[in-house]
Parts: C-alpha cells; structure tokens; sequence
C-alpha cells in the first residue's frame, strides 16, 4: 500500500559520448533507456499498476525528454519559486483525456525512495564489465530495505570501442505480475522496486 515513490538520484541522460565512456559511465548496469528519458512514466499510472505519485529533485524539463514535456500541466504552488522537488501525478496513458501533472514542491510526501550507484573492481572496465547497485530505502529510518546488485557487458567493437546501449545485463528483469524472467532494459529499474514496495492500488488480477 505505497502511494508515493522519491528518486533520491537521477539517472543521467543518454548520450552518444557516455553510452561510449568505458571509464566515466559510473553505473551502465543499472542505466535503463526509460528511466533516463522520463522517470515519472516508468512508475506512476498505466496498466502495470503503478504509484500514484512520483517526487524528484528534476524539474519536468529535466526529467522528461523533449516530445513529452509538453504534456505536463505544471502547477503554480506557493513553492514555485525555487523549488527543492518535484511531485508528478496522475500519468495514465490507458485514458487519452487524464493529463499529467507537476506540481513544485519543497517537502517530500513519499516515505520511501530509491538511489542507485556504481560498484568497481579491479580491471572490469578494461574488459567491459560495469557493476552497479539499485538501492531502495525506508525515508523516515534510513533503513536499507533491498539492494539489487547488476552487471553489464558491453558490446566490444573490433576497432576496440564499445557501447553500453545495448548491452548483455545481468540479472534480467522480472515481470513483476507474472514472475517471469524477461531481457527488458526500458523498465529496469521499475521491476525490482516493484518486488518491494507494492503500489496501493496494486491488482493481483491484473494480465
């Protein structure tokens, strides 16, 4: 029964120069091409029963990519000024004529939130391997409720380059209303947050 869910950290955008970065890519195991072109659409609303609202540092220009900005209804607030958040509500591609909304904001209301960040190892890089954490977390303790530890490899060119775009990931997703593995990179992270903390309208039932 969570309503709410806080990015404590934003996943960085995609670009042609870091998908390339074998050393400065701090986290392409957990990197999800969803998450990194609009965090609120990955978790609030939809078929996949969803939280009902999301809250971020990231203004809608920040979060979202360019084609979906548009689509937000920001809201004027006391706060607006200079916000230290930002709350994301009722995202629901299911109904054409539910609008999203962004509302500025500078308290938290989510109990719970996620970070995530890059784990080392002696010469991984060199062979294109990249680790990383997902960490969620219990906001009114600290409390580390689950880590889900990944890794990446990433596809190797002959001219030695390589990409992490489209690389072989490790463990895959889980689809969270049927318990079955799939290669699923858009929702990444989403599928592991959602084995952990269940949204307050979650169905069961549900296909």
């Amino acid at each position: 029964k969570v309503e709410g869910l806080y990015q404590m950290r934003p996943m960085p955008k995609r670009t042609e120069a870091l998908m390339k970065d074998r050393y400065g890519f701090e986290d392409p195991a957990d990197w999800s091409q969803g998450e990194a072109d609009g965090s609120p659409t990955l978790y609030i609303g939809g078929p996949e029963n969803g939280f009902v609202y999301f809250e971020s540092s990231q203004s809608p220009e920040e979060i979202v990519n360019k084609t979906e900005v548009v689509r937000w209804d920001v809201r004027a607030t006391s706060d607006s000024a200079n916000p230290r958040y930002w709350r994301y509500d009722n995202y629901d591609y299911t109904i054409s004529d539910r609008g999203p909304v962004a509302t500025p904001k500078n308290e938290l209301a989510a109990s719970y939130g996620y970070t995530w960040r890059g784990v080392r190892s002696l010469r991984d890089r060199e062979f294109g391997i990249a680790g990383g954490e997902l960490i969620i977390l219990d906001l009114r303790t600290m409390e580390v409720l689950a880590v889900r530890k990944s890794f990446s490899v990433a596809k190797i060119h002959v001219t030695g380059g390589l990409n992490w775009e489209f690389s072989y990931f490790c463990p895959a997703s889980l689809r969270p209303l049927r318990r079955e593995r799939v290669v699923n990179k858009l929702y990444y992270p989403f599928s592991f947050i959602f084995q952990v903390l269940r949204p307050i309208n979650f169905n069961r039932s549900a296909p």
